[in-house]
C-alpha cells in the first residue's frame, strides 16, 4: 500500500486518517455496488 507515501505529506496524520477513511469507505461502497 502506498498510504504511507502521502500520509505524512498531509501534515496532520490524525485528520488525514479520518479523511482517507471516509473517502475509502465511500469508494469501497461504490466499487462493491458496481461489481
Amino acid at each position: 500500500m502506498d498510504g504511507n507515501s502521502w500520509r505524512p505529506a498531509q501534515g496532520d496524520p490524525g485528520m488525514a486518517s479520518s479523511d482517507w477513511r471516509s473517502e475509502l469507505s465511500a469508494e469501497s461502497r461504490q466499487r462493491i455496488v458496481n461489481k
